[in-house]
């Protein structure tokens, strides 16, 4: 299933302005070549990290932002790894997927633990195969800037405790979009594009909320499926 949704998500970004970076034409087409540099990214890193890269420049307070989009899937070569530098780094962290019984992102099957980025303990024993020790979390140097992460998984607001455990960060450097129950998988590519068409376009986040719990509710249900977390200061 989630080669499908992975693949609504691409298509998703073309007709919002984004283009794919191709590595392989950037040496002969400038235009390429100058929207790779736009993105501060090296055509040959991006050749051999098993990362997609797709960018805009869209305007904000009168100011062009390139918005660079790295898109990590199961396929993507040390998937957990690269999710992990995206943690660290990223001012805006999309996942979607398993929410593994509270215990963090996944990218591979649930009886493996090589794929599991662990946040933090399941909140039921027995389900998931982790390793044991440190959490990822724990070994992930996160930045001290402001970053916006959004969980689009079930029950994944049990991660919203460990975040804020997290040396560094606060309220005031991350904000969380986080589900309180289970959620469709049908919605996640559509989940995932509201949250960056809520970023780039600048809605509160308020509208975003408002538009998830829409997209995710079950017909004639009042259920709030989604919690937001950290953003009265900012």
């Amino acid at each position: 299933s989630d080669k499908a949704e992975t693949k609504d998500v691409i298509s998703g970004l073309t007709p919002r302005g984004y283009t794919h970076l191709d590595p392989d034409t950037a040496a002969t087409d400038k235009q390429m070549a100058e929207r790779f540099k736009a993105a501060g990214i090296d055509p040959a890193t991006a050749k051999t990290d098993g990362l997609q890269y797709f960018t805009k420049t869209f305007k904000h307070g009168g100011k062009d932002v390139t918005s660079v989009v790295k898109l990590i899937t199961p396929d993507t070569p040390q998937a957990k790894d690269k999710f992990a530098k995206a943690m660290g780094g990223s001012e805006l962290v999309i996942y979607s997927g398993h929410g593994r019984y509270g215990s963090g992102p996944d990218f591979d099957p649930i009886n493996s633990p090589k794929g599991n980025f662990v946040i933090g303990k399941p909140y039921e024993a027995g389900h998931v195969a982790l390793n044991k020790g440190q959490t990822d979390l724990q070994k992930t140097a996160m930045t001290k800037d402001y970053q916006l992460m959004m969980f689009d998984g079930c029950t994944t607001n049990y991660y919203v405790d460990d975040l804020r455990r997290t040396p560094g960060k606060d309220s005031k450097n991350l904000d969380l979009v986080v589900s309180t129950g289970s959620l469709p998988w049908s919605t996640g590519s559509t989940d995932v594009l509201r949250m960056l068409d809520g970023v780039t376009e600048g809605q509160s986040i308020n509208e975003i909320k408002s538009s998830l719990e829409d997209i995710n509710r079950e017909p004639g249900s009042k259920a709030q499926l989604w919690k937001v977390d950290g953003f009265n200061d900012n």
